[in-house]
């Protein structure tokens, strides 16, 4: 197996040099340590270290110097300043569960998991990746959160008032930055983020976005005779004739053969307004998206609908972007790999 990094103590020296843990010792410590944990990322620590060794790695942990953004605020930095290229970035965010079930004195500090009978945090990624070849750039910003449960009868508007999980999109969003001119950031995203704060803060940041839909929000498009329709989002995309088709490997899974499968695309430029329901609503403008529709032969026979946030000037825009949103899924469900000729649709 190819190792990540190259060189794996020059890695952990360009990232972690100048975190400032009180003395220089410490420092050199976490970049030992940094470096043997990129020689093997999936072993277990007892694995990687001797005991003395393992030991003094749990000390410094155990510091207070040792705060999440010390450690990584220096990585945070190289990968936005590699993101700063005439290039196109995609910016795939998700959230994982941290599992620490097992370590019971931890469990006042930490929230529920899984089904609820676990516990442990959140850990929500905003991952860098060069589009032209899927050269994986770093993290741009990491968040820790301890799950909130519900306040028990919770009426619909108090949860509309309140920060939810569902903030994790925007605020990954405004950890990762301004996109500065001439970059092309696109934020990638699954379900979770089809909320109009994460769109309204993608575009007010300078972003591109290609989330997948899953409201069936009401939206403003142009009918056929240039007026303003209004109607909701899937019929809409559903509804477009294919501009473009690319095609998708798709991996065996759950007893169906590997196959590559014929995808159709569309888009069209909509407006949606924010929701009557969200708190400050006045505050927010009506926004302009891309929505898309991933037709054909989709995973598992199911056709997807996109959202991205996006400029448009004419129909060669609207056709761009719907060669963009199959782009970007051939590359995500390949291993971040590109067609040939495939960048110029990205830039």
């Amino acid at each position: 197996m190819p190792r990540l990094f190259p060189d794996a103590v020059q890695w952990a020296r360009a990232n972690f040099s100048e975190v400032c843990l009180g003395l220089d010792c410490r420092t050199d410590r976490l970049i030992y340590s940094a470096a043997r944990l990129a020689l093997h990322p999936g072993a277990s620590l007892p694995s990687l270290f001797n005991p003395n060794d393992l030991r003094c790695f749990y000390c410094l942990l155990h510091r207070k110097e040792a705060t999440h953004d010390a450690l990584l605020g220096g990585h945070f930095a190289l990968t936005k300043k590699a993101m700063q290229v005439p290039d196109t970035i995609l910016i795939v965010h998700d959230t994982t569960e941290l599992d620490f079930t097992s370590h019971k004195a931890l469990h006042p500090y930490l929230g529920p998991i899984g089904n609820g009978k676990g516990f442990g945090l959140l850990q929500h990624n905003s991952l860098a990746v060069r589009a032209s070849d899927g050269w994986l750039l770093g993290l741009a910003c990491q968040q820790l959160v301890k799950r909130q449960p519900a306040p028990e009868g919770e009426t619909p508007s108090q949860r509309n008032r309140r920060e939810r999980e569902s903030a994790l999109w925007p605020h990954g969003f405004e950890g990762v930055g301004r996109a500065p001119d001439g970059c092309c950031w696109i934020d990638v995203c699954d379900r979770g983020a089809d909320i109009f704060e994460a769109l309204y803060v993608s575009m007010d940041l300078g972003h591109h976005a290609l989330i997948r839909a899953c409201q069936d929000r009401c939206v403003w498009f142009a009918s056929a005779d240039g007026c303003q329709q209004e109607g909701h989002l899937m019929r809409v995309a559903r509804g477009l004739p294919a501009q473009a088709e690319s095609q998708v490997q798709i991996s065996q899974k759950g007893g169906r053969p590997a196959r590559l499968a014929l995808v159709k695309l569309a888009a069209t430029p909509v407006w949606i307004e924010p929701p009557k329901a969200m708190p400050n609503r006045k505050q927010y403008k009506k926004i302009g998206i891309g929505g898309a529709d991933l037709g054909g032969e989709a995973a598992c026979g199911r056709r997807s609908v996109g959202v991205g946030v996006a400029k448009y000037d004419a129909d060669t825009d609207r056709r761009r972007d719907a060669v963009a949103a199959g782009l970007v899924c051939n590359a995500l469900a390949s291993g971040g790999r590109l067609p040939p000729g495939g960048e110029k649709w990205l830039r």
